[in-house]
């Protein structure tokens, strides 16, 4: 296994990079040469195992996971750089086949994981998984609780095992990394030790290092080889521990990955949808007269990575008047995927002759759905995600975390990685790599504070001319790359798009994502 370079020592490497590793004070020995501190080594140790994993095309999962409390088994299970899956995972024991391809997620199991997975659904809502058993049906991202294509992206996961974000010691003094340092995301690096390692012995078969709360077990050859602990890249709703075997696989493994997907495009074009998402309507009751009520229903349906099908729903209602039976009905509504529907029920009963009339209706839904997703579609996903996996235009490397909590947060949300790393490419350091291939920088909360009325960055912010230099270098750097620069708040966004207008820079595209919380 090839040895990663300390961005440090990478004399190549201009000033313009927001890389740097950890600067600590180096003791001698009695001869008077350098030796690092053992936390430095093992944050180098660890810095190559993990930004290793990161560059890498796929990588290949076997073990568990705990979503909220729910345990999961992965076996076998493969994630590329773009986001795209294969492999089988298990509820409680029950396996299913998984792919995510094209912003779809399916699943191929039979009854018994069907049967675990309606234990506890909505008794008056109910899902007709029967066409799904033994076939591929079309299923939410989280359908697993969590987004396995998201989550256990090989950068996403692998650098976020460092639990750098939360090892940060708020104590120790830092160093600004001289690149956009008056910008809200001002880079920063500590001037001692790492903080949160728990380096283990080095034995013949490797090492253990404890980073914050993660085990992470690197071989003999300084290649990773496991990881436990909390997944940080979860959704924060949906805290998820994991303990999982780790496979990196060469550009060759993960063509054949992507042959054996572009073998399933046929069958998942049309699929089953038993977790079609059909809110429970509310009735609407006030066409009711003493001898007559309409019964009125409107239908939703929501469903990810379909692009057409259709939704059927068995409608059984029925209606009392002041307690007594009224009558009953049954009604057949068809909607499209991703539609709405109506339904009307008309009773008719003798009046009760009663001054005061109570109505009350109950009424039991079951849903069936097919969903379909044109194959055309899903092979050029598939040449896409081959083509983002095995080209990687770039590496990963440690670099100066961003000094402002807010920033940090932000860069994760987007990014999918702490913001202790950087994407290098041609000298250059991007926040990140969309699963989508786009380059990636961010713009945390607190740029809005330095645009005029015009809508432009005031030019006496010394940030302006550090966002300029930053938007030349990056659009050199990327050559053909797409490259996204996502800000939080939309007037900054603006401002940039002025900021490339007014400078003739082409090819980055600005947009708005709001700050999560």
């Amino acid at each position: 296994m090839s040895t990663r370079k300390s961005l440090v020592a990478a004399g190549a490497m201009c000033v313009c990079l927001l890389v740097a590793t950890v600067v600590a004070v180096i003791p001698r020995t009695t001869s008077g040469q350098a030796v690092a501190t053992a936390p430095t080594r093992a944050q180098h140790t660890l810095d190559d195992a993990t930004t290793a994993m990161a560059d890498a095309p796929g990588v290949t999962y076997d073990g568990d996971l705990n979503v909220d409390g729910t345990p999961i088994r992965v076996q076998d299970l493969t994630v590329t750089a773009a986001g795209d899956v294969h492999g089988t995972v298990a509820l409680d024991g029950a396996p299913a086949e998984v792919v995510q391809l094209a912003g779809g997620t399916y699943v191929k199991a039979d009854a018994a994981f069907w049967d675990v997975r309606n234990a506890t659904a909505d008794s008056t809502v109910r899902r007709n998984s029967t066409g799904a058993a033994g076939n591929w049906a079309l299923v939410g991202p989280d359908f697993f609780g969590i987004d396995l294509g998201a989550v256990l992206l090989p950068a996403s996961y692998g650098l976020g095992a460092q639990d750098s974000d939360q090892r940060i010691d708020q104590g120790a003094r830092v160093i600004a990394v001289p690149v956009a340092d008056q910008t809200p995301d001002r880079r920063v690096e500590s001037a001692g030790d790492p903080q949160g390692l728990a380096p283990g012995p080095v034995q013949s078969d490797g090492q253990t290092i404890v980073a914050g709360d993660n085990p992470i077990r690197i071989d003999a050859e300084g290649g990773i080889y496991g990881i436990a602990g909390p997944v940080r890249t979860a959704p924060a709703d949906r805290p998820t521990t994991s303990k999982l075997k780790v496979t990196l696989l060469t550009n060759d493994e993960v063509k054949t990955f992507y042959s054996t997907v572009q073998g399933l495009t046929d069958p998942l074009s049309k699929v089953a949808a038993p977790e079609v998402t059909v809110p429970k309507p509310t009735g609407n009751l006030d066409a009711c007269t003493n001898t007559f009520c309409i019964l009125a229903y409107h239908f939703t349906n929501a469903m990810p990575g379909a692009d057409r099908g259709t939704v059927t729903v068995l409608q059984s209602s029925s209606l009392t008047v002041n307690g007594a039976p009224a009558g009953s009905c049954s009604r057949t509504v068809t909607m499209p995927m991703n539609g709405t529907g109506e339904s009307t029920c008309t009773f008719r009963f003798s009046d009760p002759g009663t001054r005061t009339i109570n109505y009350h209706a109950d009424s039991d839904f079951d849903i069936s759905a097919t969903a379909e997703k044109d194959v055309t579609v899903l092979v050029e996903a598939v040449e896409k995600g081959r083509d983002v996996a095995t080209r990687q235009p770039g590496q990963w490397y440690p670099g100066g975390y961003k000094a402002d909590p807010a920033a940090r947060s932000y860069h994760q949300q987007i990014t999918g990685v702490p913001s202790g790393f950087a994407f290098v490419v041609d000298d250059f350091g991007f926040d990140g790599r969309d699963a989508d291939g786009a380059l990636l920088m961010t713009g945390g909360p607190g740029y809005d504070a330095h645009v005029l009325r015009d809508g432009t960055f005031d030019p006496a912010w010394a940030g302006t001319a550090q966002l300029t230099e930053q938007v030349r270098q990056a659009s050199a750097a990327a050559a053909d790359q797409p490259v996204r620069w996502v800000f939080a708040e939309r007037a900054a966004a603006e401002a940039m798009s002025k900021l490339l207008a007014a400078n003739r820079i082409s090819g980055i595209d600005v947009v708005t994502v709001p700050a999560a919380g």
